[in-house]
């Protein structure tokens, strides 16, 4: 798939792929996704086609958006839409198992705080990309700030590999980080 030009400019997940090609390497065929904040599914679209046989359950909150992708993937069986507040893992957590990726696309003052939650319900070993929007978080704050405070949130679940800043979206950095694994407690 070519991904220069409208689409990554229209997907932060494209625009990270066009970045960085190796974090799409890293998750396998089949692999499990949480996707936090689909939307109407458009990034959701190119996921699919970029990781084969992966199945992706897609949260999201608001209604409308949802219908449009309940729309765009009806019949397809690597969907698992659900109508959900992601600040709320436990009223999915029936539905979900455990995944090898979240990918988190929500635009909220507490961006970590959800990353975090989720991945302590489904996420043992595993990848998160997290897409931050700063202005969310604190809109007067320099964004190396922001993005501090969200690296030492994060840090307490995860180990933070990189942290790149999307070409085609301002305002937005993406958190790439794999989970901190205890072999002992097998958490």
């Amino acid at each position: 798939m070519k991904m220069r030009g409208s689409k990554s400019k229209r997907s932060k997940f494209l625009s990270l792929i066009e970045k960085n090609p190796r974090v799409i390497r890293d998750m396998g065929e089949g692999a499990k996704i949480l996707y936090l904040g689909a939307g109407a599914g458009t990034t959701l679209r190119f996921m699919l086609e970029l990781i084969p046989h992966s199945h992706v359950y897609a949260v999201e909150i608001a209604p409308k958006p949802m219908r449009r992708l309940l729309s765009l993937f009806k019949g397809n069986e690597r969907v698992i839409p659900i109508l959900e507040d992601a600040n709320h893992p436990e009223r999915y957590s029936g539905i979900v198992e455990k995944v090898d990726m979240i990918y988190q696309d929500v635009a909220q003052p507490n961006q970590a705080d959800i990353a975090i939650k989720n991945a302590r319900y489904f996420l043992d070993r595993g990848l998160l990309i997290m897409m931050c929007k700063l202005k969310s978080i604190d809109f007067s704050a320099p964004h190396s700030k922001i993005v501090n405070e969200v690296r030492r949130e994060l840090e307490e679940e995860f180990k933070i590999d990189e942290v790149i800043k999307l070409p085609y979206h301002k305002d937005h950095v993406c958190f790439v980080a794999r989970r901190r694994y205890d072999e002992d407690s097998g958490a």
